[in-house]
């Protein structure tokens, strides 16, 4: 069973927030609360903040989640990139929210040693943003995002930024992306009702195989998300297969002597 996690990034805001070209809205320090396109949110595009209306430039902005990762597991942390790509920049700037279905602030960002990134709380809700950035800073923001610990049904993040030109004269572009990922939920079978088990799920090392002795021996095929086989052997029960050397992601285990199969999460 899984649910939608829906990562939209409202992209990149360049918001004029990097650049020191006009007081009024130079926030190269840190960015304003509230422009990170989320609902009830501004983008900091067009008249109102930037020049340039949003994705209206030749760059654009992409979300890396977990190395590729499309689905994420409760209570667990992950990493999260923004990269912002337009030859015309001279600084970058963005910032970025996680709503649930309600549009409340949901999980929590996290520092992972990014010198222009801080993690911040504005009137209850969680933010991830640029800080303090020069002209020439890298046009990539590193950090992380840990799940809630419970079930969180829909989740969508959004992030604003700004790739700037340093001109003083309307050069920053704004530019919005969007990433949908889902969230892994253990199936509900009983063990009982099945006949192998495997555990830890997810895992990042080994798992292990488990089904009744009077089975004898099973034969196991794993298969990635694209139907190629990952793995099959012919096993005894309390063997385990490898997965510390597999790409993170989901597969599907099954028992071709029965019509059983589950999925695995590799982290």
């Amino acid at each position: 069973m899984t649910k939608k996690l829906l990562l939209t990034v409202a992209s990149v805001v360049a918001v004029t927030m990097l650049f020191f070209h006009d007081t009024a809205h130079s926030y190269s320090s840190t960015p304003p609360a509230n422009n990170s396109s989320a609902p009830g949110q501004s983008s900091c595009g067009g008249a109102s903040c930037h020049s340039s209306n949003t994705n209206s430039g030749t760059g654009n902005v992409a979300i890396g989640f977990g190395d590729g990762l499309e689905q994420y597991v409760a209570n667990e942390t992950y990493d999260i990139t923004v990269t912002i790509t337009d030859s015309d920049a001279l600084r970058y700037g963005f910032e970025m929210v996680a709503f649930d279905e309600s549009n409340a602030s949901i999980g929590q960002f996290g520092d992972s040693g990014d010198q222009f990134v801080e993690v911040r709380e504005v009137g209850g809700v969680n933010y991830a943003n640029h800080v303090n950035v020069s002209p020439g800073n890298s046009n990539v923001f590193s950090f992380t995002w840990t799940a809630p610990d419970t079930e969180a049904g829909e989740v969508s993040f959004y992030v604003a930024a700004n790739a700037a030109d340093g001109s003083g004269s309307g050069g920053d572009e704004i530019y919005t992306s969007s990433l949908a990922i889902t969230e892994f939920v253990e199936s509900g079978i009983k063990e009982q009702e099945i006949a192998v088990r495997f555990y830890p799920n997810p895992s990042s090392s080994q798992v292990f195989v488990e089904f009744p002795a009077t089975n004898g021996q099973q034969q196991i095929e794993v298969f990635n998300t694209l139907g190629q086989m990952q793995f099959t052997a012919l096993m005894s029960t309390g063997e385990t297969i490898q997965v510390s050397d597999w790409p993170k992601g989901m597969y599907l285990l099954k028992a071709t002597d029965s019509s059983w199969s589950q999925k695995l999460m590799v982290k």
